[in-house]
């Protein structure tokens, strides 16, 4: 009886650890926008990232927007998109904007 009731135990074990390794969450896709002032050579390295799936292969789907900096700067303060490089949000940086700078390709 008590060998019966351990390989019942071992067998709940082991079935409960197999569902365990075969319920892998999937990752959830993450959208980000990135605004840019033109599509130049500066830029370079977010295309690449993208083209090359870097990006897609961490979950990552980046969409790239060309704005002029009047309108980019009051787009990441509301949060309409995520990161942009210009010089413009360091201005507004520095005058109180909630922005922060984090990476600086040039």
């Amino acid at each position: 009886m008590v060998r019966h009731i351990r390989v019942v135990i071992l067998l709940l074990c082991l079935g409960l650890g197999w569902e365990c390794v075969l319920a892998q969450q999937l990752k959830k896709e993450i959208n980000l926008i990135e605004g840019i002032s033109s599509p130049d050579f500066g830029y370079v390295a977010s295309y690449i990232a993208r083209a090359k799936g870097f990006l897609a292969n961490e979950g990552v789907d980046l969409k790239i927007v060309v704005m002029r900096a009047t309108v980019s700067v009051p787009a990441l303060v509301s949060g309409e998109i995520q990161f942009a490089v210009h010089g413009s949000a360091m201005t507004a940086a520095m005058r109180g904007a909630p922005l922060k700078a984090v990476f600086f390709t040039y």
